[in-house]
């Protein structure tokens, strides 16, 4: 009887179980690492030898294994299984153990299009295999396990669906560079592509999500983060709308600020309209962030700002709270209140503080953030004219 194990390669050819090529990778894994042992790697991995078992699952059953010992008493298995990752990583996007081509690369990304081709439009030849001289791939061993995993599952250039992964870690680092300093002078701008590929494949730069996960794709974008001020206007409380949305699309963090909008029940059209109030906007914009998907990676977020001086702000700071109903409240979104020594000194002295609707003190808004504010918002405490304002304890607030 033959109880000889079959495992299926990469390729899809069979070949006979040989434990000393296991052996051999687990050696490599722990090479100059302490505190690191081959039979505990073997013996956590639990190796269930089936027939046609395929070797990226013995392979994946090894890496789970180094990344199961890590712990405080023994913490270079996090670089073990980093190790293991990285090799199944290469094995995966290489087809084998040596890096292609930078070029290749290239082209390869356009022809699946996941690469922006102006790249080989902006860049001669020269430049870019000059780029690939560039490229130390031993620094992906730099990587903890949770670093190159984290890198894996969501900075990587993937299929999402499939979930096959496109690229290592150092040719997008250098693919960022190069898109960063595209339009640079073509005299010097590979000096600056070197420095700065050195200094974020070192880790001594970290990159936010948008520009690690977005910049070299088709659909690049360079903003981190976009800051929106919605007016006091059904034409601009419907375009911050669209510009959440947009922005949020293109793996931005939202910024919103609603302190010009006017508080609920203000006259509109002097009385025929009942202005409704910030929170139902916010529950459009909290819609337009969570819509969207960013890469698959993170859905959309977003911070609201309104300055605490506004006439419904007793509402917003609750807007989170787990107690009420959907009417009234939008928990998914983040807030912040804009505050000023006047406020702080009111708290102190535990004096009461005026709210107003912000259509109602246009200046009191322009006044905000300059050393004439307090003057101003007590002239507007005494100005008799203005209907729409509440006294409450500034103590009770804060």
């Amino acid at each position: 009887m033959n109880n000889q194990i079959f495992v299926k390669k990469r390729n899809g050819n069979a070949e006979k179980f040989d434990i000393e090529k296991i052996h051999r990778v687990i050696r490599w894994s722990i090479e100059g690492l302490d505190g690191v042992s081959l039979s505990d790697i073997e013996i956590n991995a639990k190796l269930n030898m089936v027939q046609n078992v395929t070797t990226k699952e013995i392979h994946q059953s090894l890496i789970e294994a180094a990344s199961n010992l890590i712990s405080v008493e023994s913490p270079n298995y996090q670089y073990v299984a980093s190790r293991l990752l990285n090799y199944q990583l290469r094995k995966d996007v290489w087809g084998g153990k040596h890096a292609p081509r930078l070029l290749d690369m290239i082209y390869g990304g356009i022809r699946r299009k996941i690469y922006d081709p102006s790249i080989i439009e902006k860049y001669t030849e020269d430049e870019i295999n000059k780029m690939g001289e560039f490229i130390d791939h031993d620094r992906d061993f730099i990587f903890t396990y949770a670093g190159i995993k984290q890198l894996c599952d969501k900075y990587l250039i993937k299929n999402r669906i499939s979930g096959t992964i496109f690229e290592t870690p150092q040719f997008a680092y250098i693919l960022i560079a190069a898109y960063a300093f595209v339009n640079y002078n073509p005299e010097d701008r590979l000096i600056y592509i070197k420095r700065f590929y050195d200094a974020i494949s070192k880790h001594k730069i970290n990159l936010p999500t948008p520009i690690m996960a977005g910049v070299r794709t088709v659909s690049k974008g360079y903003a981190s983060c976009c800051l929106i001020g919605v007016d006091d206007t059904k034409e601009s409380i419907t375009a911050s709308g669209t510009a959440v949305s947009l922005a949020t699309a293109s793996r931005c963090g939202i910024g919103i600020d609603i302190s010009r909008v006017r508080a609920m029940g203000t006259p509109v059209n002097g009385g025929s309209v009942v202005h409704t109030g910030v929170i139902p906007f916010l529950k459009i914009f909290e819609a337009s962030v969570k819509a969207w998907q960013q890469n698959s990676i993170r859905g959309g977020s977003a911070t609201v700002n309104i300055q605490w001086w506004h006439y419904e702000i007793e509402d917003v700071v609750v807007l989170k709270n787990n107690a009420g109903t959907d009417d009234n409240r939008v928990r998914k979104l983040d807030y912040t209140v804009g505050m000023s020594k006047l406020f702080y000194d009111r708290v102190i002295r535990n004096e009461n503080i005026t709210l107003f609707s912000p259509n109602e003190v246009p200046h009191l808004w322009e006044a905000w953030g300059t050393p004439g504010f307090d003057k101003v918002y007590a002239e507007c405490e005494q100005d008799k004219k203005i209907k729409f304002k509440k006294k409450i304890s500034a103590r009770k607030l804060f």
